[in-house]
């Protein structure tokens, strides 16, 4: 099964880049708290 396609498009904003996975997460949190969807992507 693939992505469910959307009526309007979907914006993505990345609100920052860490080298230690702990702070990635922190901030996570702090924006969820805020009210926003927040993830952690691994990148290599």
């Amino acid at each position: 099964a693939g992505q469910p396609q959307r009526d309007r498009p979907i914006y993505l904003v990345q609100a920052g880049a860490f080298a230690d996975k702990s702070n990635a997460h922190r901030l996570a949190q702090q924006l969820s708290h805020l009210g926003f969807d927040a993830f952690v992507k691994e990148e290599r």
